[in-house]
Formats: C-alpha cells, sequence, structure tokens
C-alpha cells in the first residue's frame, strides 16, 4: 500500500510534466543508477507504460524518481525476511512433536509462518509443495525435494545459531553468491567498437551457455533502448526487458578499450550482463544487493580493470557477500 501511495503522489504531477514536455532535473540520478541498480531497472519497466498513456516517454531523471519509490519498497522488504515453513520430523510419538514443534516456535517465531511435524515413518510419503525446510532428529533414509537439516531434540545454543542462520536467508544468501557466477561466462578480453557489438557478443555466450535461449538478445537490447544501463565507475549492467532464465546468472565482459554507452557521455569498460531469474523474489533482490555494492566499490572494480582474472572477480564478490 505504502508503494502505491508514493508512486500515485508521484505520477499526479508527472503525468502534467510528459504531457506537456516539461524537463526535471534530477542531481541525484547517478547515485540512484549505482546504489539501485534493481529499482532504477524496476523504474525503466515503467517507460513504455507511461508513454502509452501520456503520449511522451519519460527521461532518465524522471525515471531515476520513480526508482526511489521501488528503492524504498525494496529495502523494507530486505528488513523482513520472508517467513519459513517447515517439517520437523522425530522418531515418533505426539507428545515428542508437540515438544519440538513449542521449541522452534519460541526460537525461532519471528523467521516461521508454519510448523508441521511427522514421525519418520510418513515423511517419504507428504507433499513437500508447500514446505521450505525439513528440520530432523533422526537420519532420513530417503531423498526429499528441500533442504534438510539434522539437530538434537534439545537444541543447544550451536543448534539455535545454525537454524536460526538458515531462516534468516542469511546461509541461503552466501550459497546463492557463488551460483550467480561462472568462468566459463568471464570474458576478460573483449574487442569492441560498439555498445550494440558489445550486447551481441555477451547475449550470445549467454545464449551458448544453454542458461537463456535466444530471446534473451532481442530483450536486452529492448532493455537497453528504454534506458541506458551505465551506473558510472566504467561499469554497465545490461539485462533483458523481462526475466527469461530458470536461475540468475550474470555474463561478465572486460573490453579492450572503453566505449561511449550513452547519450551523456558515459563510457563503458567493465559490462555485467543479468539474466534475472522467472521467479524473482529473494534470488533478484540478492544479485541486485550484490552488483549494488560491487558498483560503488571503486577500488574493487579498479583492481578487476587492472588485473583482469576470474580470481579477480570472485575476490571482489566475496568481498561483498557478508
Amino acid at each position: 500500500l505504502e508503494l502505491r501511495m508514493n508512486l500515485a503522489r508521484h505520477i499526479g504531477p508527472l503525468g502534467y510534466r510528459l504531457e506537456y514536455h516539461m524537463h526535471m532535473d534530477n542531481p541525484m540520478l547517478p547515485d540512484i543508477k549505482t546504489r539501485f541498480p534493481l529499482a532504477y531497472s524496476m523504474a525503466a519497466g515503467t517507460s513504455q507504460v507511461l508513454e502509452r498513456h501520456f503520449g511522451s516517454q519519460p527521461s532518465d531523471e524522471e525515471l531515476g524518481y520513480i526508482a526511489m519509490a521501488f528503492a524504498l519498497a525494496l529495502e523494507q522488504q530486505a528488513d523482513q525476511p520472508r517467513r519459513k515453513r517447515i517439517l520437523i520430523v522425530c522418531a515418533s510419538g505426539a507428545g515428542s512433536a508437540r515438544m519440538l514443534e513449542h521449541q522452534y516456535r519460541k526460537q525461532f517465531g519471528m523467521y516461521i509462518e508454519s510448523i508441521e511435524t511427522c514421525d519418520v515413518a510418513r515423511v517419504g510419503t507428504l507433499d513437500f509443495s508447500h514446505i521450505d525446510y525439513v528440520f530432523t532428529t533422526v537420519p532420513l533414509n530417503v531423498k526429499l525435494p528441500v533442504p534438510v537439516r539434522e539437530a538434537d531434540f534439545f537444541l543447544e545454543t550451536s543448534d539455535v545459531n545454525a537454524i536460526r542462520k538458515v531462516l534468516s536467508d542469511d546461509a541461503a544468501q552466501s550459497d546463492s553468491l557463488s551460483a550467480f557466477f561462472s568462468r566459463a561466462l568471464f570474458f576478460n578480453r573483449v574487442e569492441a567498437s560498439s555498445k550494440q557489438a558489445v550486447l551481441r557478443y555477451l547475449s550470445e555466450r549467454a545464449v551458448e551457455s544453454g542458461r537463456v535461449d535466444a530471446q534473451f538478445a532481442q530483450e536486452v537490447a529492448e532493455r537497453e533502448s528504454a534506458s541506458a544501463t551505465s551506473f558510472g565507475n566504467g561499469v554497465a549492467m545490461p539485462h533483458g526487458m523481462h526475466p527469461l532464465s530458470a536461475e540468475a546468472f550474470v555474463t561478465v565482459g572486460l573490453l579492450e578499450h572503453p566505449i561511449l554507452w550513452d547519450e551523456y557521455g558515459h563510457e563503458v569498460d567493465i559490462v555485467f550482463m543479468v539474466s534475472f531469474a522467472r521467479s524473482g523474489g529473494d534470488e533478484t533482490r540478492i544479485l541486485s544487493s550484490l552488483l549494488a555494492e560491487i558498483f560503488m566499490d571503486r577500488q574493487g572494480v579498479e583492481r578487476l580493470r587492472e588485473r583482469r582474472s576470474w580470481h579477480e572477480l570472485m575476490a571482489l564478490v566475496q568481498a561483498h557477500t557478508a
């Protein structure tokens, strides 16, 4: 509701500016692009809708102000981790199951949406479409489609800390960060004379990886025509207009020579081409937050620019993992 109200308050006067072709400066635009790349991308996605309605395409400056509304909503969402649906497996007995449920609600209530319990004999017959994690006090001999963690019946301090880390998404974030990047999609010597050539080369490599289909190249070009994705610091983050892949991933290209990226005269020599996952959710937010921190790390980006190595890219990623 707050996001809708913030957008409504802004769209009213914005509509008049678009209708009568009035310009509005935005001195914060470079910082907005660098600090909130996902929010700015979301704002750019509104460009065609606004143009159809008001007859004029919003400028990058206007998109920057729209991005602030999305940035606030994303920050608030990040502060409130999604509650998990968990299954607790014990050896047997309704009494022990109720005791376990009470312990988990007491220790981790703020992270839990729902708790189910079952004994080890029934675990293989359950529907896991509505379960996020399984915690078990006994070894399980069946393979389950969700993460499983063993814990003692009487939770020790180490168990409590480990489970809290899992439920608060800290572990999930750390694991997923390394999966976003692949050595096979890291290119440290890209020779190109134009932005179009860079986009074509990197999107073709992404398609060849098999992680996204041929439509990706067109989606990237369409998104880039709506609003350039240079974020200062010689870095750009092109991506598709719509999410197309099963999992998010990044194709990284270090250019041999800087090229002009937009009408504002920004030059780019490091490109992070992103394919966002169709499922969206936390994965998109986590990846975008990581890239925002990388883009703002001028020293880290400069080391990557100088050393041009996969090892240096991973060091930069790990430096912003915590």
